[in-house]
């Protein structure tokens, strides 16, 4: 017996149990990282999350103070502030091409009223568009620009719309607006020469 166990060990080459103990630990030590970088990545995400509740909140608590006190127009200018953290991350969402998730964003504000909020109207109205509803996108587009009237985009957007739905006059419309309150709006005049 003594005579196999030492045959079989002659199979092995000398070192080859200590390569196998480095690989082995360094395996280890990727394993450690990659689960304390998951445990800190999910700590950062569940913090953020409870800040962002722990502000809105504190928000909804300042904005009723003003209103009871009948401040509105200072509960209002509260309110506003309350959304952008999440308008933010819409924004960011369109540009990335997630509209979607981006509608998700908008939509939560909108569940709580964003009259006082008219960007809102304008990225949903964006996201609307990309999406191809066409009808709503042309309706919070129009409600934004009622509110800011000298918005050039807002116009170029609309008349998009207008055009996914056929209405080539209605965007020609909005194309010619558009590029005399911009003055020079290159991407306008090429989809206005593109109707023509």
């Amino acid at each position: 017996m003594s005579s196999q166990n030492t045959s079989e060990n002659n199979d092995t080459l000398p070192g080859d149990s200590a390569v196998f103990y480095w690989r082995k630990l360094i395996l280890a030590g990727i394993l450690v990282l990659f689960i304390a970088t998951n445990i800190a990545l999910v700590k950062r995400y569940r913090y953020e999350k409870k800040m962002r509740v722990e502000l809105v909140d504190k928000y909804q608590k300042i904005r009723s103070s003003l209103e009871a006190a009948g401040l509105q127009q200072a509960a209002n200018w509260q309110a506003e502030l309350q959304t952008w953290p999440i308008i933010e991350e819409g924004a960011i969402l369109i540009q990335q091409k997630k509209y979607k998730e981006a509608l998700k964003k908008f939509d939560t504000i909108a569940s709580t009223g964003f009259e006082h909020v008219p960007i809102v109207y304008f990225f949903r109205g964006q996201v609307f568009g990309e999406l191809g509803e066409h009808e709503r996108a042309i309706r919070d587009l129009s409600k934004y620009y009622d509110i800011i009237a000298s918005s050039h985009y807002t116009l170029y957007l609309r008349a998009k719309s207008y055009l996914g739905l056929g209405e080539k006059k209605l965007a020609i419309e909005d194309l010619k607006q558009a590029i005399q309150h911009a003055g020079n709006f290159a991407e306008a005049e090429a989809l206005l020469k593109t109707i023509k």
